[in-house]
């Protein structure tokens, strides 16, 4: 009886001590039931709220982190508003992973290299869709409520891509983003958000959201975004415009979600990086001041478009279900800038390059169809999935900058200059489409045994 008593006084202090405080008992004294305690939190949340419990694994659908078999996160919204750049909005949330080394600090472009592997911001996925964003337009982070980051292969989960994706030509990219964007919670959403960065950037949210219905079935948010002013780096001027919505509905046997926005952005004087000449030995320039801004006269990038994606789930049985995913993007750009993106530094720090002036326009759609199914004999799960893909992306672009001489010059001191009457590039109806179109079918099976999956 006396060890019975002493079990019960230890399992009071340890409950007791976790509750933060400790208080003294006696096994001879401590009689009855504790009184109820309520643990209120997210079980699709771990400790810190930094990290989503369940992973988005390309067709398999969501997987809790801890049976996945591969390096994979998802980042929680926290960490997207904690780690937030106005300069580079997804910056921060990228840092986080240690596979991920963030590329050029320019407002212009959204370079960085995973395992090594240049990648931009034409890799990322948003809603499962790829390929609607591109190397000089990012992901519009105040719009989103995750971002699953894989880090290795993962190509035959997710279909068919684009294969050109700028920084690393056609390398196949190391992992995979994929962003999922915010829905309307139970909670009414009314937000405004005031940021002030850089030297006098103000950045302006509006966050609304609300559910509709009988039973809550539908849900609208609704994401505003305006930015305008001097950015960290002095001389260079950011100007943002753009809005969002996600419209959803959610009942018993089906979900569908439908989300889209126009955005309307430009940089001036939003330097990218530079590439070394020939230096002859003892002609090494002495390190300029941080604060310099190696763009020349007038240097500037301009786009807007608009884009949209649609996901459907829809039950057909207590095993089987169907699902089908699209998505649409428009995107036209235009920018002077030097010709291939960088000046040349050469002899005592002297800067040369040439003046392009660069105008394109894009437009990308893909579709995706499939069943899965999901059966339990004994012990034994298998979660099986098939799709199909298509995708098809056309371009096209007019550059002045081979044809222009050597009119950048200048020095990492005093900074760049255009020199002379630039060439300017032809108009852009001057020139056709270029196309490509990939389809795919994507076989998936995942097995469990007990604790054991195989993939």
């Amino acid at each position: 009886m006396m060890k019975k008593k002493k079990a019960l006084a230890m399992s009071v202090l340890c409950a007791v001590a976790s509750a933060g405080f400790v208080m003294g008992a006696s096994a001879e004294t401590m009689h009855g039931n504790l009184e109820e305690v309520i643990v209120e939190g997210s079980a699709d949340v771990l400790p810190g709220g930094f990290l989503v419990a369940n992973d988005r694994v390309g067709i398999l659908g969501d997987i809790k982190a801890i049976d996945v078999p591969f390096t994979q996160k998802q980042y929680s919204e926290k960490t997207i508003t904690t780690f937030y750049d106005p300069n580079q909005p997804l910056n921060g949330t990228l840092a986080n992973n240690p596979s991920i080394r963030v590329g050029s600090p320019s407002p212009m472009y959204t370079d960085f290299s995973m395992r090594g592997v240049n990648m931009n911001a034409a890799h990322y996925y948003i809603n499962g869709i790829p390929n609607l964003f591109n190397q000089t337009r990012s992901i519009p982070a105040y719009t989103l409520e995750s971002v699953d980051i894989v880090s290795g292969p993962n190509t035959v989960l997710n279909g068919a891509t684009f294969s050109n994706n700028g920084t690393n030509g056609t390398d196949a990219p190391a992992g995979l983003l994929n962003a999922t964007t915010k829905r309307a919670t139970n909670k009414d959403v009314t937000r405004y958000t005031q940021r002030f960065s850089g030297r006098s950037t103000l950045t302006e949210d509006i966050d609304f959201g609300r559910r509709f219905g009988e039973n809550k079935e539908w849900g609208v948010r609704v994401n505003a975004h305006h930015e305008n002013g001097g950015l960290s780096m002095e001389g260079a001027k950011v100007t943002d415009k753009s809005v969002y919505i996600n419209v959803d509905h959610k009942d018993e046997k089906s979900s569908t979600n439908l989300f889209g926005g126009y955005f309307d952005w430009k940089v001036d004087g939003g330097q990218r990086w530079l590439q070394a000449g020939s230096v002859k030995a003892g002609h090494l320039a002495s390190a300029p001041s941080g604060k310099n801004n190696l763009s020349f006269d007038s240097q500037t990038k301009y786009n807007h478009g608009y884009m949209m994606t649609l996901n459907h789930n829809q039950k057909l049985s207590d095993s089987w279900q169907a699902f089908i995913n699209g998505g649409y993007g428009q995107y036209s750009e235009h920018k002077w800038d030097p010709n291939s993106g960088s000046l040349t530094l050469g002899d005592d720090g002297k800067l040369s390059g040439k003046f392009r002036d660069y105008i394109s326009d894009s437009k990308s759609m893909y579709w995706q169809a499939g069943v899965s199914n999901e059966t339990k004999v004994g012990n034994v799960k298998n979660n099986v999935s098939l799709a199909v893909d298509y995708f098809n992306y056309k371009s096209k672009a007019v550059n002045s900058g081979g044809k222009n001489p050597s009119n950048l010059s200048g020095d990492i001191w005093n900074g760049v200059h255009l020199t002379g009457t630039p060439i300017f590039a032809a108009p852009i109806g001057s020139v056709g489409y270029s196309k490509e179109t990939a389809k795919a079918m994507t076989l998936a099976d995942r097995v469990e045994i007990g604790k054991v999956s195989v993939f």
